[in-house]
């Protein structure tokens, strides 16, 4: 119910999303107009096997646009996601758009995530969040700004990882597609691979101060 997105929610049991198929799921968020504002606290609990399919799906995610300074998701584990938003821009297996807000002790474990642009294992856009104590071992595919963790970030990332393989045509990053914004102590080891220009392991194309970060994977571009 969207009148209830700006509230206070506290998961208190596992979640099995198996039943919904394609694109049956309602995604938490639609929309600059009807974004999530809220406090979304996962208690320690994982929603598995979140099963979407579009063919232009954008703002995909479990909350698909995130937009107030004090929003926040925290303490959530995703299982086995599986997203395909076709030519849909903004995807991530939690998020698909972070204007502001938080997230925090988040992860996700194992699916697959794909789209056109902006797309990441986490976040697929991240404005003005910041992403903390959050790792992804997902794998991603897209075409631009594709990230194992992010594909467009603007704001902080500290202590994260991501170690799911990366795919994509330009600014193909194993953390971060394309970094505006700040990093610190992060890390990526997922295999990287892009076809066009702006590939690395641990960001594409890095526009921002990073700081105590590494990684390890092999890159082809």
């Amino acid at each position: 119910n969207r009148k209830e997105w700006d509230k206070h929610f506290k998961l208190m049991a596992d979640i099995d999303l198996s039943v919904y198929a394609d694109s049956n799921f309602k995604i938490i968020g639609r929309g600059m107009n009807n974004a999530f504002k809220g406090v979304f606290d996962g208690n320690g609990k994982q929603i598995s096997n979140f099963i979407y399919a579009s063919t232009s799906g954008s703002y995909t995610g479990i909350f698909g646009y995130v937009r107030d300074t004090n929003a926040e998701i925290m303490n959530l584990g995703l299982i086995d996601p599986n997203i395909d938003a076709g030519s849909g821009s903004g995807i991530g297996a939690l998020a698909g758009w972070i204007y502001e807000g938080s997230i925090t002790n988040c992860y996700v474990k194992g699916g697959s995530v794909s789209g056109k642009k902006w797309v990441g294992g986490l976040v697929g856009y991240n404005r003005r969040g910041r992403i903390k104590d959050c790792y992804s071992t997902c794998s991603v595919s897209g075409n631009e700004l594709v990230g194992g963790l992010v594909g467009y970030h603007s704001d902080t990332i500290d202590n994260c990882y991501a170690v799911g393989s990366v795919s994509g045509n330009e600014n193909v990053g194993g953390l971060v597609g394309d970094n505006r914004g700040t990093m610190t102590n992060s890390y990526a080891a997922g295999i990287v691979l892009a076809d066009g220009q702006n590939a690395g392991g641990l960001v594409g194309d890095n526009l921002g101060p990073v700081t105590n970060c590494s990684a390890r994977g092999d890159v082809l571009g």
